[in-house]
């Protein structure tokens, strides 16, 4: 798998651009591939604003609603809306 935020994630980019945006979840694969400021460091799961920052760019809107969305999903995926 490779991070939005590494200089070869083409694929990985063309496909983050065509996901619906009711199907976008983020993650960081902790302790492995921290994303870009951070690679080759120990990730941490604080760092997955980093891939949110890079998938609001990509898709051209600000990072709140990357991050609205995303949480939004997350909280559907896993039934934790009250």
């Amino acid at each position: 798998m490779l991070d939005l935020t590494f200089a070869n994630a083409r694929v990985a980019v063309e496909v983050a651009k065509k996901i619906p945006d009711d199907m976008l979840l983020i993650e960081t694969d902790s302790p492995y591939l921290s994303p870009e400021p951070y690679r080759g460091k120990v990730n941490e799961p604080a760092r997955v604003r980093f891939v949110a920052e890079k998938l609001a760019q990509l898709r051209g809107v600000d990072f709140a609603t990357i991050a609205q969305q995303t949480t939004e999903n997350a909280l559907n995926v896993y039934k934790l809306h009250k």
